[in-house]
């Protein structure tokens, strides 16, 4: 059988289409996202249909297909240089400061009779009604909660246990032999450092003091002393979470990796500072439970993402599918740019599927607000935190729809890559997010390691 051109042509479309759908079929199934994987073999086999089938046909149906398909790729690349969807923006920073105290995880902590808690109410009493409705809840790890399950809730509580013990450890004495480093020697040094200790990304800003809080919550410090830290950079770190483990959210794989990865950062930030504190300058370690500074703008001022709609850090790599940890310090560093992002603005303007599959409608579906002198969207942590008091996991569900949460394989990277770089990507990118995924896609199955009985 001879071949025209129009056949080599076809035939090329064919193994374009195969290594484009075919190539995520496989990804999708290893990555154990099997409606992606079954959507993906389908639009495989249609393709290869319509590009094999005009093979065997004559020569005009060939240059029909064709005509229709390079059509298509035209109108696509064109439609991706229009600048659609693309808003101003600028570096939003709050103006007033925020009292730990005010955290929901805070009050978590008052006990109902006590004079700290009566004191607390007393100046608050707006929040009383609704704090005590969760509080009549099982809790966050009970035994009680919905989705408890003994083996992996017993290891989310070890993983809080430690950070709980590496709390003295977030500053310490500092080393009265200061070893002089130059500011960009410092830098690389610091960076190198915190991917050794298990950081993906390292960012370093200029502290603003807005960000740090005015008084203690939670954590080493004392209840309700002021906060007087004047260190004038941060360092801030990811750490990634394992895709298949947040992958069944809300259940306890989810609040296992949590703990896990809440460890991993808070072990990298403990040993980070006592580094610099050994080299002579004063350095703090801030992680989960002993925080004195808000992570998420700091992470932000330091280049490694954006605040997205559920008042997460959006990060380049894998969105909101991180922890973060950060070390304050006067060690001379040379800051990064702070990351401006109105593409993650964009897209969390018109994706809405964190907020559409909130089980507590916490998430806003609207547009971004001024709150505290900054456009964003606040969640209703009461809402929130009290789903979580009901069925004992952090639910994360929001985390695991999110479109910029899928896995870090080349086809998510160049559709991460695309959402960036066009409005209309964007568009396309979040139709086919919900073709692949579903709208509201469905918690995976548990790992069975993680639980003592592997149906649940």
């Amino acid at each position: 059988m001879k071949f025209s051109s129009t056949d080599f042509i076809l035939i090329f479309l064919s193994l374009f289409s195969l290594l484009l759908f075919g190539g995520f079929a496989l990804i999708s199934f290893h990555e154990k996202e099997r409606r992606a994987g079954r959507v993906a073999t389908l639009f495989t086999l249609s393709t290869l249909i319509i590009f094999l089938a005009p093979v065997f046909l004559s020569n005009t149906v060939q240059m029909i297909i064709i005509f229709i398909t390079v059509t298509l790729i035209m109108v696509f690349f064109i439609l991706m240089l229009i600048p659609i969807g693309r808003p101003e923006h600028h570096l939003e920073q709050t103006i007033n400061k925020i009292d730990e105290r005010d955290v929901i995880f805070s009050r978590n902590q008052l006990v109902p009779g006590t004079e700290k808690f009566n004191t607390y109410y007393r100046q608050h009493s707006d929040l009383l009604l609704p704090d005590n409705e969760w509080r009549k809840n099982p809790g966050l790890l009970s035994p009680n909660a919905a989705f408890y399950e003994p083996f992996s809730f017993s290891a989310t509580s070890a993983s809080f246990s430690t950070l709980a013990a590496l709390g003295p450890f977030a500053d310490g004495p500092i080393n009265p032999d200061e070893v002089a480093l130059n500011p960009q020697e410092a830098t690389l040094k610091i960076k190198a450092l915190a991917k050794f200790l298990g950081a993906m990304e390292v960012g370093i800003c200029e502290l603003n003091p807005v960000y740090i809080y005015t008084n203690t919550g939670r954590g080493a410090g004392t209840y309700a002393e002021d906060i007087n830290l004047d260190h004038k950079f941060a360092i801030a770190m990811t750490f990634e979470m394992n895709h298949e483990m947040i992958s069944a959210n809300p259940m306890m794989p989810g609040v296992m990796e949590t703990g896990h990865e809440y460890v991993q950062s808070a072990s990298a930030a403990v040993r980070l500072a006592a580094t610099i504190r050994n080299l002579g300058h004063p350095a703090r370690a801030h992680f989960e439970g002993n925080y004195q500074v808000i992570l998420p703008p700091i992470a932000r001022d330091a280049g490694l993402g954006e605040i997205g709609r559920m008042s997460l850090l959006i990060t380049p790599k894998h969105g909101p599918r991180v922890r973060l940890s950060v070390v304050t310090t006067d060690l001379p560093l040379i800051p990064d740019r702070p990351v401006v992002d109105p593409f993650v603005i964009d897209f969390c303007n018109i994706c809405q599927k964190c907020a559409s599959t909130c089980p507590s409608k916490a998430i806003s579906k609207f547009e971004r607000q001024k709150t505290n002198g900054a456009l964003r969207w606040v969640i209703d942590p009461v809402a929130c935190y009290g789903y979580w008091t009901k069925v004992g996991t952090d639910c994360g569900l929001c985390m695991r729809v999110c479109p910029y949460a899928h896995g870090s394989s080349l086809h998510h990277q160049v559709i991460r890559w695309g959402i960036r770089k066009s409005g209309f990507f964007r568009r396309a990118a979040l139709l086919m997010d919900d073709i692949f995924y579903g709208k509201h896609p469905k918690p995976r199955k548990v790992p069975t390691w993680t639980s003592l009985d592997p149906t649940k």
